[in-house]
């Protein structure tokens, strides 16, 4: 399974200086995609990537699930 935050997807490709779509129309391209199924698109997941920003920030609450769009390897 893959599971993709778009906000920090987008947060991310910022950071790195790169050009995506708006969120809106990546949204709705996603849910068609025919490479890698798309499965579900508000489904909560455990993040290991916030799970080490909080390791890494024990004082900050930082939540420890985020909804993703779920799709199939």
């Amino acid at each position: 399974m893959i599971a993709i935050n778009l906000n920090q997807f987008a947060e991310v490709a910022l950071e790195h200086r790169q050009r995506i779509p708006d969120l809106a129309v990546l949204r709705r391209l996603l849910k068609d995609c025919r490479a890698h199924q798309c499965l579900d698109t508000q489904k909560r997941v455990e993040s290991a990537i916030r799970a080490r920003q909080q390791d890494m920030a024990p004082t900050a609450h930082i939540p420890s699930t985020m909804r993703c769009f779920i799709f199939r390897e």
